[in-house]
């Protein structure tokens, strides 16, 4: 439900990325976020706002 809302505020595209950057934190250090879907759902509510840096993040998991 929370992806689907996700999809029809931001689009797929954007959608699919926070759940990416989501997963991928959760999975490398899982004390790093303690609530996973909270994550996702603050990570699209900053994108409504335009305060989010998808860029930052997606670049933080490649380095």
């Amino acid at each position: 439900a929370g992806y689907q809302n996700a999809v029809e505020r931001q689009g797929r595209y954007l959608a699919a990325a926070c759940l990416a950057v989501v997963a991928e934190k959760a999975l490398r250090d899982p004390e790093q976020i303690t609530s996973p879907g909270g994550y996702f759902r603050a990570m699209i509510d900053r994108a409504a706002d335009g305060k989010l840096n998808l860029h930052k993040s997606l670049h933080g998991l490649v380095s």
